[in-house]
């Protein structure tokens, strides 16, 4: 038990050390001060849980925009707007989450800062354009597409016609095509997008790669805190588990003490017993025997045996 007990704590001792160490160095390379905030589990869970709640919300709340102008119908524009929630929200979340925070990255080394800055700035910027591009020409295209109903010939999604201006929705003729709704959903885009690339920043620490260095670390402590209270409640049923024996062979010594106790009685007084016996039997046969000697010398007519004397 102890032997193992050791062992085992010893162990996360070391990766309790080593996670010291590296979180140590991880805040001299990157110049930081504070202490790393370590989000729970429940948090990270929840954060995966609004994006796949916004993803799901997005592409109802804009299959009903689309429902009335998709051959479809509300299962084909279940089937775009589901496409085009998951670049919203799926790749915002992304963003936020491993890009845009090198945007104040302070590594020590000025080659690795500027490196991760830059490259963040430019993620972050074409992100933002593809973003807007993705939801404009979805925008345009169901404007567009409203406007070709009212027509005589109707909407068709095999007509190359449907889609001009579509792939390229910064032109005046384009936009003009956006109507209440479509710019609904135009915004209903961004503003999901922007609560992804929030969820994304602050789903950790906000500094890269900080929070799991802080958690790491977390884990360890928290392992040998549980590790300790385990061989406690082991060490408790051991001592408990020894305890009992000890009190049962207790108690059988005391029962063959008693035991022992009343035999030596019994054997004092068989010896006792049997030392009375043999005096009485003693004196007996000496009493006898004096009757003998004298019947035998008042009866006799020669002289007494030598060896009675």
């Amino acid at each position: 038990f102890f032997n193992r007990f050791d062992h085992d704590v010893s162990s996360n001792e070391r990766k309790i050390h080593k996670a010291h160490k590296d979180l140590r160095e991880f805040k001299e390379d990157n110049q930081l001060e504070r202490e790393p905030y370590i989000r729970h589990w429940w948090h990270l869970y929840l954060g995966i849980f609004l994006i796949v709640g916004l993803i799901a919300g997005e592409a109802w709340f804009n299959s009903t925009l689309f429902a009335d102008v998709m051959r479809g119908g509300s299962t084909a524009a279940y089937g775009l707007t589901i496409g085009i929630s998951m670049i919203n929200v799926g790749m915002s979340f992304i963003v936020g989450r491993l890009v845009i925070p090198n945007l104040w990255h302070s590594a020590e080394i000025k080659v690795k800062r500027w490196t991760r800055r830059i490259f963040a700035f430019f993620g972050t910027a074409g992100y933002v354009l593809f973003i807007a591009y993705v939801n404009l020409s979805a925008g345009v295209f169901r404007g567009k597409a409203v406007a070709q109903t009212k027509t005589a010939t109707g909407f068709d999604t095999a007509d190359s016609e449907a889609y001009e201006g579509v792939f390229w929705p910064f032109t005046e003729e384009s936009l003009a095509f956006l109507d209440f709704e479509s710019q609904l959903f135009i915004g209903l885009g961004f503003l999901f997008a922007v609560i992804s690339i929030l969820d994304g920043i602050f789903f950790d620490d906000r500094y890269p790669g900080y929070g799991h260095k802080g958690r790491t670390l977390h884990e360890a402590e928290e392992k040998i805190e549980t590790l300790i209270r385990r061989f406690k409640r082991e060490f408790k049923s051991f001592f408990i588990k020894v305890g009992l024996k000890a009190d049962f062979d207790e108690e059988q010594r005391r029962i063959s003490l008693a035991n022992w106790r009343t035999i030596q009685d019994s054997l004092q007084m068989t010896e006792a017993r049997y030392a009375r016996l043999l005096d009485s039997v003693e004196k007996a046969s000496r009493h006898a025997l004096e009757q003998y000697k004298a019947i035998n010398k008042k009866n006799r007519t020669t002289g007494a045996p030598q060896y009675w004397f």
